[in-house]
């Protein structure tokens, strides 16, 4: 049987762990797939890098649209990054009847609409596991781990360096700028931080996990996004004082008046499972009508983690080759509240991704203050808080909730809270304190 033969665009630091993976594991992957892969050619402008990284096993070139345009190539891994030439490049290789797996999170978020509709055009497969928490199969949960369940929300630790720069201040005792620079030094922040410390690269990947879990297109442009860069050593005591930590999470769950989609700093009770989240390491908590409430977890980047998702989609779906597997959500683009979605059977594609100002509570509202003067807690909706209950019924003081976003609280029965680490006491842990609250500056 014909090899199926795999062009690599870019073969840095994901690029290079990707055909590591696959070289090592190339018999075991043949086995599982029923015929032989193979990179067989690799597009970089640093040939003489690419030639040494792949010892004479590919033909390497400077030109990736030779790449995308050469017939022999089946399948084209994009890993250049980008939202510009990677765009140009995935529809020139859809176009040219390729299949196409990328890693590529803010070209997917931006532009997924695009790309997944002209995928289903052609009939080709865009996957893209590699894209949302590195070595976590978090997207193959979700569309098919998950598939009975109607997904009522995901909540989770998605971007390693914001989780490092957290995990330090709190166990050394570091100031904010003092962790970045050894997250910069270790490899794990990028010389410019900005997405990963205010939030967007965590977006990038919550938007495409809420496309994927409800069935609605990607919108990004909705998405309410707050970093940690003003976090202090103060609101890290305070926090564990209280019996809490914070972690950036990204959570985007379902309402009657549509999709929340946020990301932003949260104090979860230290017990969670979720709240013992280390370093670099990723999680994600998904709750299914079904199954409750489901966690993942493991390495969220690096080269050969990431190498291994992007690897994992061919090997699995090699010997389906040419049949379309292009995100759900492509069927339902774009989203209007007077447009159906094609399958009159799922309504989901009626759900709209709520705007970042929306849930925002009427001007003039009384707000209750964290002890620390600078930081206000978010203890709206805390399911079972009784205290605050009393408190609204002598007419006492609101809570603040952060733009698009009331607080999370988590439903279920005992078996749900306890499976995330939680006691089973509504939705407060032994001392009565809330599940989750969200927390933005004053």
């Amino acid at each position: 049987m014909k090899p199926i033969n795999v062009g690599l665009l870019g073969i840095g630091t994901v690029g290079g762990g990707a055909w590591t993976v696959l070289a090592r594991n190339r018999e075991e992957i043949s086995r599982r797939a029923g015929r032989d892969i193979r990179i067989s050619v690799v597009a970089d402008k640093e040939t003489a890098k690419a030639k040494k990284l792949t010892g004479g096993d590919a033909r390497v070139v400077a030109d990736a649209f030779a790449v995308v345009h050469d017939p022999e190539v089946d399948i084209v891994i994009e890993l250049i990054g980008g939202t510009t030439v990677a765009k140009v490049l995935v529809l020139a290789a859809i176009e040219s009847g390729k299949h196409v797996v990328t890693a590529n999170k803010a070209l997917l978020a931006t532009h997924g609409n695009e790309i997944f509709s002209a995928a289903q055009k052609k009939g080709v497969m865009v996957a893209f596991e590699g894209a949302v928490a590195g070595g976590i199969p978090i997207i193959k949960a979700l569309r098919e781990g998950l598939t009975v369940n109607r997904i009522e929300w995901i909540a989770g630790i998605i971007n390693g360096t914001s989780n490092f720069i957290l995990s330090e201040m709190r166990d050394k005792g570091l100031a904010f700028d003092a962790v970045l620079k050894e997250a910069q030094k270790r490899g794990y922040a990028e010389a410019d931080p900005t997405f990963d410390i205010e939030g967007v690269d965590a977006a990038h990947k919550l938007t495409i996990m809420a496309a994927i879990a409800f069935g609605v297109p990607m919108q990004l442009d909705k998405c309410y996004k707050e970093g940690i860069a003003r976090l202090t050593q103060a609101d890290i005591r305070y926090a564990e004082q209280l019996g809490y930590r914070i972690k950036l999470l990204g959570i985007t769950k379902q309402t009657e008046k549509g999709i929340e989609l946020r990301v932003h700093p949260t104090l979860i009770p230290a017990k969670r499972l979720i709240a013992n989240v280390e370093g670099v390491m990723n999680a994600v908590l998904v709750k299914g009508d079904a199954v409750g409430p489901t966690m993942y977890y493991g390495a969220g980047a690096g080269a050969e983690p990431t190498g291994s998702a992007v690897g994992r989609p061919r090997g699995r779906h090699a010997p389906a080759y040419g049949r379309s597997r292009a995100p759900r959500a492509a069927s339902r683009v774009p989203a209007r509240p007077h447009v159906q979605p094609q399958d009159p059977a799922d309504g989901r594609g009626r759900d709209l991704v709520l705007p970042a100002h929306a849930g925002r509570g009427p001007p003039g509202r009384a707000r209750r203050y964290h002890p620390h003067p600078r930081r206000r807690l978010d203890f709206h909706r805390c399911h079972g808080a009784a205290r605050a209950g009393r408190r609204r019924a002598a007419g006492g003081h609101h809570h603040a909730h952060p733009p698009d976003a009331r607080e999370e609280h988590q439903h279920g029965d005992r078996q749900d809270r306890e499976a995330e680490g939680g006691d089973g006491e509504g939705d407060q842990d032994q001392a009565g304190r809330p599940a989750v609250i969200g927390i933005r500056r004053g």
